[in-house]
């Protein structure tokens, strides 16, 4: 059925952590866990690039978790993400911009500018996200995003998210859960996160519950 619909050379992972730079498959498959695309190595000539890195375009299909992609510094590339339910991430240095909530779409461009004389093309990446969080790395500051809708239906209320106090408990729950994802947390340091966690999950709660009345 899989193999129907998807690339060949599709990597597939039911579970786990999948480490990808876009070099020689053209997408990647995950059930649950984490994704992360590298696309450091990338610059804005082909002939810099591996012999089998030939395309300009990888899919990521993902169920459940964390997915992450770190733009090239010169490469012109775009990001289309699509998320079901979760959050959004574009970081640029320390500056984040986060979008939560239900049929989150976005387009993040970079390097567009800075490559109209390149004659290398435009590196695509698409990420399809059931439920989880997506976060976008740009290491150069150069992105420029555009929220897309993608509620499947016009009579369909959007989400009521808009105070501040609000924005900023989720940015901050999508600060804990990416320091949840770490690797290598002592069980102190678990510990406080996952009660920090719990706290901003109650004070959304709590909020929504207020706005209700």
């Amino acid at each position: 059925m899989f193999t129907s619909i998807l690339p060949w050379g599709t990597q597939f992972q039911p579970f786990g952590t999948m480490d990808l730079n876009g070099a020689k498959a053209p997408g990647a498959v995950l059930i649950a866990g984490n994704t992360r695309l590298d696309l450091s190595h990338l610059n804005d000539s082909k002939g810099h690039r591996p012999d089998a890195d030939t395309a300009d375009d990888f899919v990521i299909w993902q169920l459940a978790g964390n997915s992450t992609v770190t733009l090239p510094q010169d490469r012109s590339t775009k990001v289309n993400v699509r998320v079901l339910a979760g959050n959004i991430t574009e970081q640029q240095g320390d500056t984040k911009l986060n979008a939560a909530g239900p049929f989150l779409g976005k387009t993040i461009t970079a390097n567009f500018s800075s490559n109209e004389g390149s004659s290398a093309s435009v590196f695509q990446v698409t990420v399809y996200l059931l439920a989880g969080n997506v976060k976008v790395i740009d290491p150069q500051g150069t992105t420029v995003s555009e929220i897309n809708p993608t509620s499947p239906s016009s009579t369909e209320q959007p989400s009521q998210r808009s105070s501040e106090k609000m924005e900023q408990l989720e940015d901050k729950l999508a600060t804990v859960e990416w320091q949840l994802d770490e690797p290598g947390l002592s069980r102190s340091d678990r510990n406080k996160l996952e009660s920090e966690r719990a706290q901003l999950k109650q004070d959304i709660k709590d909020l929504e519950l207020e706005a209700a009345r």
